[in-house]
């Protein structure tokens, strides 16, 4: 488990140093609404929340000006988050 943990932290630490503050901000974000909304609801309904927010946070950027590849990026980075989110909620359903 020890081992597990020290490879998502080098994982995360790799992608945060070419992703930049904002891919970060996106990651942090999106895992920590992944994995509470999963935790206090469940998975399925914490994965359309998840994406409806970061979907939705995109369609605002670009009404107000944002290209589409910044928002694709940021859409990138919000995957990512939901993915390690969703491996906390894996972590803490098999209470790892």
């Amino acid at each position: 488990m020890k081992n597990l943990i020290e490879k998502i932290k080098t994982i995360l630490s790799w992608i945060i140093s070419k992703e930049g503050s904002d891919g970060e901000a996106h990651i942090i974000a999106c895992m920590l609404l992944m994995s509470i909304s999963s935790i206090l609801v469940n998975v399925e309904l914490g994965l359309f929340f998840t994406i409806s927010v970061a979907v939705a946070k995109e369609v605002g950027d670009m009404a107000l000006g944002d290209t589409w590849k910044n928002s694709v990026h940021d859409l990138i980075c919000d995957g990512i988050g939901i993915g390690f989110g969703a491996l906390i909620y894996l972590f803490h359903y098999l209470k790892m």
